[in-house]
């Protein structure tokens, strides 16, 4: 009888793939006796490079406990996940030459991560003892300027502490202006020692450095001079202060107004504080662009001024 040929075959009809990948369970999984299915496959070289990959994640899944790539390569024959090619006809691919041509590939990625690893690590312990470090000058600060002021009171009804100023200064410059420059912080707690206590410059820079006591240096004023001429110079001199120095001065003048406007010296008359204010605007005018959002919060506070 002749064939018909319209008739297929059973494989052809269903078309089923040429090449099944599986392998005979894993160390990882701790299953020996049942077959895990990893794809199937027309294309021969497709099948072989998914058996490679097997091979690859099983030698991955065996780095950490290996030593070197040659004992990578000989543990897979213990450890090793071994794929099966199923199919006709039968791929040239073993496995476990395969692993061994791979090993030092696979150990070499493994060598790479460990070492950004331990880059990242060493990176995280650097930061976090940055912090440490930066917590602990700014405490110092802190209690360096309470000491200096503990006999002054501000103007204000109450005689509050004058230390609550330069606190003042630095939670609006941390918690409004999202400022994490120890040193802009540490300068905003110092920025009046100069002008309002015996400190030198010299002390300054020997207990913080020379670049906190730059800028304190920077706002300060002379307080040789008449009142008149050293309020004049503060709006002269504003647009060339380095941003440090701008920032300070920026919250310097947005504390100063809130108390100005919420409790101001019994003996401030009312054209005296609306001077005062608009002096305050006349310095920040001459320093705006250096941060927005805290010339927002400036402009907010000037907004209090008696009167409007």
């Amino acid at each position: 009888m002749e064939p018909d040929p319209h008739e297929t075959t059973d494989r052809v009809a269903r078309s089923e793939p040429r090449y099944r990948v599986v392998s005979y369970g894993s160390f990882a999984t701790g299953d020996t006796d049942g077959i895990r299915e990893h794809g199937q496959f027309d294309d021969v070289d497709e099948a072989v490079h998914m058996a490679q990959l097997v091979v690859e994640a099983s030698l991955r899944h065996d780095s950490g406990a290996s030593k070197s790539a040659e004992n990578l390569a000989s543990r897979y024959w213990d450890f090793g996940t071994v794929p099966v090619i199923w199919g006709d006809p039968k791929p040239d691919f073993e496995p476990h030459a395969y692993a061994k041509e791979i090993a030092p590939d696979i150990w070499a990625e493994y060598q790479a991560r460990i070492a950004q690893l331990d880059a990242r690590s060493r990176e995280v312990q650097w930061e976090q003892a940055k912090a440490r470090h930066d917590k602990i000058v700014l405490m110092r600060a802190l209690a360096f300027a309470a000491s200096k002021h503990r006999d002054q009171r501000r103007k204000d009804p109450e005689a509050s502490p004058y230390i609550n100023h330069p606190i003042g200064l630095a939670r609006v410059l941390a918690d409004e202006g999202g400022v994490t420059d120890t040193a802009i912080l540490c300068a905003a707690l110092l920025h009046d020692t100069l002008e309002d206590t015996e400190t030198t410059a010299g002390e300054l820079a020997a207990e913080f450095g020379p670049v906190v006591a730059g800028i304190v240096i920077e706002v300060s004023d002379d307080k040789s001079l008449p009142k008149d001429e050293r309020k004049r110079l503060q709006i002269a001199h504003a647009e060339g202060l380095s941003r440090r120095a701008k920032l300070v001065k920026l919250a310097d003048k947005i504390d100063n107004l809130r108390d100005l406007a919420n409790s101001p010296p019994a003996d401030w008359s009312l054209q005296r504080r609306q001077e005062y204010f608009d002096w305050a605007r006349a310095v920040i005018d001459r320093l705006r662009g250096v941060h927005p959002r805290l010339e927002a919060v400036f402009d907010e506070a000037y907004r209090q001024r008696p009167g409007i």
